[in-house]
């Protein structure tokens, strides 16, 4: 017994000592001599950046278990896809695999940019001060009366770009002829786009802007020109802009937001609210910090773009940041055909009572519109 115990344990020393040699033993390869030559070496660039992402050959999800889906392959984008995983794909991941170019632009990577503020703000406009003269919250269904307030505190008061004291919602029904409790004014019933427009008249008269020093009209206007308001696009209905589609619209909106001297409200399904800023968002994301001219930046098929609008309601965010071509479809759909620009995820709808469909008296109709204001201030 004690000489087996022996012969074990020196069998067990033998392989230790081995253990011991092997480790201690200088690394050699036949590979050496060439691949670790200084002259010969090359830097190796391994991406990464699909590995642990859902939706991709180098993801994969652990406990799958028999008996549920099997991946089927999506033809369009070349790689397996889990049905499961379908609906909770980022849209970012959607926009970056219909990128036709994305394989040759992944090489030119964007160095030594140059881009200044002042290039930037060309693509990506708010004006803080638009934002400022937002009178929210609103009275009940006082969206019109307050949009307008909005507009004509930053066109003339000290609160936005001009000299006067600012004016409240109140005030400004006030001088229009409306007295409190304003709470319980059905205010829908008659503000619509034209009473805007003399609302706005009314109350620069009141405030005497475009008027000489004594009072009078048209002597000594403010380099001669009166404050305005016009449609700057209205598609279906009456009073329709002939003359502007909705991509010189576009173009109008996008300059006049650079302009202090201009104001926008926007009326959209039963509302009026305020445009106040924009992104214009390059389709590629190598593009991000590109120095572009202004007339690349306005081609839709180089950039998206998206609308800042001040919320006068608190049953809202303070902004909705929308793209161009929602508020096109819009303003662009007619009766029985509508679409809730603050609800833009249903989509277009459709109304199916008699006076929007076939014979009906509103049919085709569609009082959506961009109003634009003007203090005929030259800067």
């Amino acid at each position: 017994m004690e000489a087996s115990q022996d012969q074990v344990l020196n069998e067990q020393l033998q392989k230790l000592s081995l253990a011991e040699e092997i480790v201690d033993k200088p690394f050699t390869s036949s590979q050496e001599s060439t691949d670790l030559q200084p002259e010969k070496q090359e830097s190796v660039l391994l991406d990464f950046s699909n590995t642990f992402k859902q939706g991709t050959r180098g993801f994969t999800k652990k406990g799958k278990q028999k008996g549920t889906k099997a991946p089927t392959l999506d033809q369009d984008l070349n790689q397996i896809i889990d049905p499961d995983e379908q609906q909770n794909r980022d849209l970012e991941d959607e926009n970056l695999l219909l990128q036709p170019d994305v394989a040759v632009a992944v090489e030119e990577i964007p160095r030594n940019l140059t881009i200044t503020q002042d290039q930037m703000a060309l693509r990506k406009q708010l004006d803080l001060k638009r934002w400022f003269c937002i009178a929210r919250p609103q009275h009940p269904k006082s969206c019109g009366i307050s949009s307008l307030t909005s507009v004509w505190n930053y066109l003339f008061s000290t609160l936005g770009v001009g000299t006067h004291n600012p004016i409240s919602t109140e005030e400004a029904l006030e001088v229009l002829g409306f007295k409190p409790p304003y709470q319980s004014v059905q205010f829908g019933s008659f503000t619509g786009n034209d009473t805007l427009i003399q609302w706005f008249g009314l109350l620069n008269k009141y405030y005497k802007l475009g008027q000489s020093s004594k009072g009078g009209a048209g002597s000594t206007l403010i380099n001669n020109t009166l404050p305005s308001a016009r449609i700057l696009w209205k598609a279906k209905g009456k009073s329709t802009t002939p003359d502007v589609d909705a991509d010189q619209a576009r173009k109008l909106l996008i300059e006049g937001l650079r302009d202090p001297r201009k104001a926008y409200i926007y009326h959209c399904w039963n509302h009026y609210f305020c445009p106040i800023g924009f992104e214009l968002t390059p389709n590629h994301p190598y593009e991000a910090y590109t120095n572009r001219g202004d007339d690349s930046l306005m081609d839709p098929q180089q950039f998206e773009t998206w609308i800042i609008i001040g919320e006068v309601s608190k049953c809202y965010p303070t902004f909705h940041v929308k793209k161009w071509t929602d508020i096109a479809t819009d303003i662009e759909c007619g009766f029985p055909q509508f679409f809730n620009i603050r609800k833009s995820e249903f989509g277009v709808q459709e109304k199916t009572t008699p006076s929007f469909v076939e014979g009906g008296s509103k049919l085709g109709g569609n009082l959506h519109c961009i109003i634009e204001f003007s203090s005929g201030i030259h800067s």
